[in-house]
């Protein structure tokens, strides 16, 4: 039996800690993330973070998106599929 998912829970996990490692509120997470969904060039990731600079509305637009893609074997990331 395979352990690819149990390496991906383990990674899931892990990448949920390094999102938020102070538990601070202005940082955000989302899992299973699409862009441009409903079109034929609809990419997933694994997880996004976002972070604002500050709390200004200035500070929100110059906040940093991250995203965050698991890959539990040498075959998972040499996979070509991108949803």
């Amino acid at each position: 039996m395979s352990k690819r998912p149990e390496i991906t829970k383990m990674l899931s996990l892990a990448i949920r800690k390094h999102i938020n490692q102070r538990n601070d509120p202005r940082v955000y997470m989302a899992a299973e993330v699409t862009f441009d969904y409903g079109t034929s060039a609809a990419v997933r990731v694994d997880f996004m973070r976002f972070k604002p600079l500050n709390n200004t509305v200035s500070g929100i637009e110059k906040g940093d998106f991250y995203c965050y893609e698991i890959k539990s074997s040498v075959e998972d990331f040499h996979s070509k599929k991108r949803t």
